[in-house]
């Protein structure tokens, strides 16, 4: 998408607003993907290990409990924020 609009064939605030609809997507998949990383884990210390090696793709932007609870507030800020001035 982006080289099409570096020709001109995709108006660049229309990429920038596609871009805006798909992150919440990536970061949701992300952290399913996580989930169930978590969920198929075995539960022999002894297999962990290669496990943990064979998904490493699930594991790379996982997001921590911290992390999904600063988005959160974040989020909740946002809304009172909208509430009050409308």
């Amino acid at each position: 998408m982006e080289e099409e609009a570096s020709k001109g064939l995709l108006d660049p605030d229309k990429l920038i607003q596609m871009k805006e609809y798909i992150e919440p997507i990536k970061i949701n998949w992300q952290r399913i993907s996580y989930i169930m990383y978590l969920l198929n884990m075995p539960a022999k210390n002894s297999k962990k290990e290669r496990y943990k090696n064979q998904n490493k793709k699930l594991i790379q932007d996982k997001a921590t409990l911290e992390d999904v609870s600063i988005e959160n507030h974040n989020q909740i800020d946002k809304i009172k924020k909208e509430i009050r001035t409308s």
